[in-house]
């Protein structure tokens, strides 16, 4: 998922820089882009069997808010851990992207054993969704020597000293006019917290015929027929194919039912990568609220007033327009952390 492209894009120009080994996991998982590993092909990498994920496929079952597991990925930090204090000698450096919670538990616990400075990646607002992992968690960075946060509501979230580097888009895709009359709309990913304002708003669309609305990415089962029969559904896409639909869109679509109030979903640093205006459905107030209109992306319509994007919808396709690019390539996002990690 987004998480393995900024970890294989970040790595792929990191190594330019310096030398490193990276520890993954061996797992079963429901979706693969196998393209991503092109991207690190020639580096150093390792993988521990996790055996919860090999068992569970990935997926771990929830009984109301609450997860069998609190960290689903103990045994492979506990695999990780003896494997890694035999295979090596001397670290100089551990970097932890995470979540999972485990891997910042595993971080630290090889800061204290080769006596390595430790920097930890924060990718998403969430640590845990227990409340005293969370606090455990809290605590290690707090001991930590760095702290790289993805966005910058995370930074105003955890209030801990560290670097901003934002996810980052492969290449810079300017506006070209379409041989299609039709308006296209594009959404990624997966509805998970999306369901209900997504149908609203295909529903919503209904009696509009040149409007088209693409879907790339994970549906799930329960997702009505009419809207099945609505939308124009590519699958799960590889990475590097994906920019090749998105480049024809008009128009990007963010939906949400619920979110976090810091959380930046990744697709929105790779759609600023695009002239192309991104439209966002969400709950009122929150940072991602924010940071559409400080990078002046497109338009915000809390789920309350869905109605409104209709009329939006009707006066781009009367006159499309054009946005900034205005967001940062991997290269530069890895040029930052370099930096950073000098000093460290």
């Amino acid at each position: 998922m987004s998480g393995s492209v900024r970890a294989c894009m970040i790595s792929k120009y990191l190594s330019k820089k310096m030398d490193f080994t990276i520890i993954s996991s061996k797992t079963r998982h429901w979706v693969y882009d196998k393209t991503l590993l092109e991207e690190i092909r020639d580096l150093k990498v390792i993988r521990i069997p996790d055996p919860i994920g090999i068992l569970f496929g990935g997926k771990i079952k929830e009984d109301k808010n609450s997860k069998i597991f609190i960290d689903s990925k103990f045994l492979w930090r506990f695999l990780s851990e003896i494997y890694i204090k035999k295979k090596f000698k001397n670290v100089d450096l551990i970097y932890v992207s995470s979540p999972p919670p485990s891997s910042i538990i595993l971080g630290y616990k090889l800061k204290n054993f080769f006596n390595s400075k430790l920097v930890i990646e924060l990718r998403d607002e969430w640590l845990s969704k227990n409340k005293k992992m969370e606090e455990k968690l809290l605590e290690i960075l707090k001991k930590c020597d760095g702290i790289v946060y993805s966005y910058k509501s995370l930074n105003e979230k955890f209030k801990l000293k560290g670097i901003i580097a934002e996810h980052g888009h492969e290449e810079k895709f300017f506006y070209e006019e379409k041989e299609n009359e039709n308006f296209i709309i594009f959404y990624t990913g997966t509805l998970k917290n999306s369901l209900n304002s997504f149908i609203k708003f295909v529903r919503m669309l209904e009696n509009l015929k040149d409007v088209e609305i693409h879907y790339a990415g994970i549906l799930p089962e329960n997702l009505p027929v009419d809207i099945k029969r609505r939308i124009k559904f590519h699958g799960f896409l590889p990475y590097k194919n994906l920019k090749d639909f998105l480049k024809n869109a008009d128009l990007f679509l963010i939906s949400f039912d619920k979110i976090g109030e810091y959380t930046i979903p990744s697709r929105f640093f790779e759609y600023l990568g695009y002239e192309i205006p991104i439209l966002c459905i969400g709950p009122k107030g929150i940072y991602l609220e924010k940071i559409l209109k400080e990078k002046n992306k497109g338009f915000y319509i809390g789920i309350e007033e869905i109605e409104n994007s209709l009329n939006i919808i009707e006066n781009l396709k009367k006159e499309k327009i054009k946005v900034k690019l205005n967001g940062i390539t991997w290269e530069n996002c890895a040029e930052i952390i370099y930096e950073y990690l000098k000093g460290i």
